[in-house]
């Protein structure tokens, strides 16, 4: 069997050169597409850890948000409380709603209450009644929680004198 003439021309340089060059670049495709594999894998594992960090992040702002606010809730919850060792403030308070009110207030007796449940403090007020009066109300709703004990209006010519006597209940002794 006679092979056709133009198979005999055939030459296999070339070939064997195109054979190599299209394996060459189909290693260098495989090492390519490896190389781009890794790197994204490095990039998703970068991507993961620096979506962790920002929700740490967000997560942290929060907790600092909610320190903030429960720490301005247990100021102005200390705030109701009057302790044996920082009486001063509270009494300061009695006397500055006084003026508030039009009067003005005398602390004549300070004194924890026999059973340690408070502190008793009698003041006296003088002004006008409406003056007077407004600062008994005043006391009913002061930020503090208070028992008014005693109560006496009396008229001294033109102006008005109240004497209270008031058990501060939110007392720690």
């Amino acid at each position: 069997m006679e092979t056709p003439r133009s198979f005999r021309k055939f030459k296999k340089g070339p070939f064997l050169l195109a054979l190599f060059l299209l394996l060459g670049v189909a290693t260098l495709f495989a090492f390519t597409h490896s190389r781009i594999s890794e790197n994204k894998r490095a990039a998703d594992a970068y991507s993961l850890r620096s979506q962790e960090e920002v929700q740490n992040q967000e997560e942290t702002r929060a907790l600092e948000k909610l320190i903030r606010n429960v720490e301005n809730e247990r100021l102005e919850l200390e705030s109701h409380f009057v302790s044996a060792s920082n009486v001063v403030p509270f009494l300061n308070e009695l006397e500055k709603i006084a003026l508030s009110a039009g009067a003005r207030a005398e602390l004549s007796e300070v004194e924890v209450a026999g059973d340690s449940s408070g502190l008793l403090v009698q003041i006296k007020a003088e002004g006008s009644f409406e003056g007077v009066y407004k600062y008994l109300l005043l006391l009913e709703n002061a930020p503090y929680e208070l028992e008014i004990i005693s109560v006496r209006l009396s008229a001294e010519g033109e102006s008005w004198v109240g004497n209270f006597r008031v058990k501060l209940l939110s007392f720690l002794p």
